[in-house]
């Protein structure tokens, strides 16, 4: 009879693990498309090339500790006007600073456009435990990581959409302040918090994170829930929040206000900031209420690092080649304020 009991306890668990597995899923699936995440098109035949030797363009003089790697994460799989729309946006300026070592497109498929000299590079063929049918980004992103390691001594890695502008003004001086932290030989991480699902906050995706060599380091010693997040297909943002807990990162505590990867909730802020005319926007909120916010606050546009802006109302064309625009154009009191998973925008007091 005992025996028969346990049993019948063992097949209870994992029944309800199985069902709160399935009920968090569906919550983060829901939210995802909210968040304009989830792929609305069937992936590309895949393609594999040997990846070029490492670019490796900073300035041998400058310390490791002081070089930046940044990661953009295709999200196409093939070429796209998207390619040259991001060299002419800001890779071209920002891979010629002596602190970066290089810009590199990591994707499903290799691929180039002779029209701006981009190329991507992408892993081989993954075992068999890895499918990549569903949703590639986990092993992309588990692939990347690898791969940082071995293609750059960069203490620094900036990973990024393929929607996100990088902005050549701020960069340098961003990247300065953490290298001369105290945290530069921690384990750290930094990007914009969101909320996916009750209690459980991921860096938004579409602006990307920024982690020290210490960290991506610190997650292969102990692999195993990067690992199984792949072999189920979990989102690269989702994976990031698993594996980085590991090591005591959560997002929650690293939210860093240079960081937005949300679109504006309506499409004529923009035409707003091009005209200039403010006459219209509310003044910013301080202690204001929002469901899925990390941090309520209002915060600068002018001090964006990273701003993936694009979305339903804009897409990432559009937004790439407007953002160093509406950037340079937007006065010092422009500020905005998370509003779900959008943004308004406010204008700041002057205390």
């Amino acid at each position: 009879m005992r025996k028969g009991s346990n049993i019948y306890l063992i097949v209870f668990s994992i029944s309800i693990s199985a069902l709160s597995l399935f009920v968090l899923n569906f919550q983060s699936r829901l939210n995802a498309d909210k968040l304009d995440l989830l792929s609305d098109f069937e992936l590309p035949k895949r393609i594999y090339a040997n990846p070029y030797p490492p670019p490796r363009k900073s300035n041998h003089s400058i310390p490791d500790k002081d070089k930046l790697y940044i990661a953009v994460m295709d999200s196409v799989y093939e070429p796209t006007e998207l390619l040259c729309t991001l060299y002419d946006s800001w890779i071209k300026e920002v891979q010629e600073m002596q602190f970066v070592d290089a810009v590199e497109i990591y994707s499903l498929s290799s691929y180039s456009d002779s029209n701006c000299s981009l190329r991507t590079i992408t892993f081989a063929d993954p075992p068999k435990q890895f499918p990549i049918n569903r949703s590639p980004s986990c092993y992309l992103m588990y692939s990347l990581f690898k791969m940082f390691l071995a293609r750059s001594t960069a203490n620094w890695i900036l990973i990024v959409s393929d929607g996100a502008y990088v902005n050549p003004k701020l960069l340098p001086k961003f990247i300065s302040k953490y290298a001369n932290s105290s945290y530069y030989d921690s384990p750290l991480a930094k990007g914009q918090c969101q909320e996916l699902r009750d209690n459980f906050q991921i860096f938004a995706p579409n602006s990307g994170v920024l982690l020290t060599r210490s960290a991506v380091k610190a997650v292969f010693d102990r692999p195993r829930k990067f690992e199984i997040s792949c072999q189920i297909e979990l989102p690269a943002y989702e994976t990031i929040t698993h594996v980085l807990d590991q090591i005591d990162i959560m997002p929650i505590h690293n939210h860093d206000f240079r960081f937005l990867g949300q679109p504006f909730t309506k499409s004529k802020y923009f035409k707003w900031i091009d005209s200039g005319d403010y006459s219209k926007v509310k003044n910013c909120t301080s202690g204001y209420s929002s469901p899925r916010i990390c941090y309520p606050r209002s915060y600068k546009i002018k001090d964006l690092v990273v701003w993936a802006g694009s979305g339903k109302k804009i897409d990432k064309i559009k937004f790439l080649l407007g953002a160093k625009r509406w950037l340079d154009l937007a006065p010092d009191n422009l500020g905005f304020m998370y509003n779900t998973y959008e943004t308004d925008i406010c204008i700041m007091s002057k205390d």
